[in-house]
């Protein structure tokens, strides 16, 4: 409701305009929200008079007001099993009021959640599988150079060898 003329302060207006709002206009600016998500949205004036309600919340509603559990000044909290959103009107007094069910909320953090999962468990056996690579290349020297020692010491004591013998060998081997 506002008075004309608009600049007209005092207790008397020559007239005044009513707009008429459709509850089912209202509620259907919501409807991205209870149709995607399984929420509900609940509009009262500041008497807890409900002037638009949407979603699957109908009976619950008065719950929500009467319960002391519930406070009415947080933007944001948990309810049961909904995530509820409050918002109050300055210049008209209502209260918004939508909720988006718990498990609407978690569905895209668990697809993250098993995201980071797979990407973690991926680049942990990529980087083992590479370590372990690195690890056989680098130990293929030592592994030679062993296994020539081990020539050497199991021959006979009998046949002299000289170090330039064993070095030879070792260099023919690789």
């Amino acid at each position: 409701m506002q008075s004309l003329p608009l600049d007209s302060f005092n207790d008397s207006s020559p007239a005044n305009v009513v707009v008429v709002i459709d509850a089912r206009t209202i509620a259907g600016l919501f409807s991205g929200l209870t149709d995607n998500y399984g929420g509900w949205v609940h509009i009262h004036d500041g008497n807890g008079n409900t002037l638009a309600l949407q979603g699957n919340m109908e009976s619950d509603v008065s719950q929500i007001m009467n319960d002391p559990a519930f406070d009415q000044n947080k933007t944001s909290q948990f309810y049961k099993s909904d995530l509820v959103i409050t918002t109050r009107s300055a210049k008209s007094g209502w209260v918004y009021q939508a909720g988006i069910p718990r498990s609407a909320l978690m569905e895209n953090a668990d697809q993250i959640k098993q995201a980071s999962w797979f990407i973690t468990g991926g680049a942990m056996i990529v980087g083992l599988l590479f370590g372990l690579y690195l690890a056989h290349r680098n130990s293929v020297p030592i592994h030679r150079m062993i296994s020539i020692m081990k020539e050497q010491f199991d021959r006979d004591e009998l046949t002299e060898r000289n170090e330039f013998d064993f070095l030879m060998n070792w260099s023919m081997t690789n």
